[in-house]
């Protein structure tokens, strides 16, 4: 499982879990691309009731360990204005495998790699599986077009931001699942980075 939602979605990720066909108990990991409220709300739960590992990054183990946010950089209008709406707080849990450095999931019985990204927080993870990237909230789709690239709604460096999208594009993941909206295509988010998206931004604010 590749994040874990926010508090009170339990019951909702176990019934998509066993309509898609699988148990609950059966899920090898859940890996917590970033300890904020939306990602890893439900993950005490899972840990708990299934005995499910937990894999963090290591920037964000005080986060998981205290269940809660830090602090969040509004990249714009409406990330201010959703900070209000935003629970700060979840059920803490103690990561089971901590990330320091890139990782294979062999080991696991998944195919893939996790690679740390520090930048939305200290502790962001990315998940490659053959060519799909699970970035969290490195970048997100559009509310009302949601397969179109924008900046997400809280990036305390915009800087780091884009070099973290431009060393991802190298990673060769042709479909991007992000932690709102989405999937992004590879090309569409060079065509984005292209527009200068970041200079438009900070002319806003």
């Amino acid at each position: 499982m590749v994040d874990a939602g926010v508090p009170g979605e339990e019951s909702i990720i176990e019934n998509q879990i066993n309509a898609l066909g699988f148990a609950p108990e059966n899920c090898k990991f859940i890996m917590l691309t970033y300890g904020h409220t939306d990602h890893a709300g439900t993950a005490s739960y899972f840990q708990n009731t299934y005995n499910t590992p937990i894999i963090c990054g290591i920037g964000d183990t005080t986060l998981v360990f205290n269940g809660k946010n830090d602090s969040l950089c509004a990249a714009g209008m409406l990330g201010s204005l959703f900070k209000f709406f935003i629970p700060k707080e979840y059920p803490p849990c103690k990561p089971d495998i901590i990330v320091e450095e890139q990782i294979s999931l062999n080991k696991y019985g998944t195919p893939g790699k996790i690679i740390p990204f520090e930048g939305h927080t200290e502790g962001s993870l990315l998940l490659q599986i053959g060519n799909v990237a699970f970035v969290g909230d490195m970048i997100r789709g559009k509310a009302m077009a949601r397969q179109t690239p924008s900046l997400h709604f809280y990036q305390c460096d915009l800087e780091k931001n884009k070099s973290n999208i431009e060393n991802a594009l190298s990673l060769n993941a042709d479909v991007w699942f992000t932690g709102h909206f989405g999937p992004l295509k590879k090309q569409r988010i060079i065509q984005w980075l292209n527009s200068d998206p970041y200079k438009i931004e900070e002319e806003k604010n």
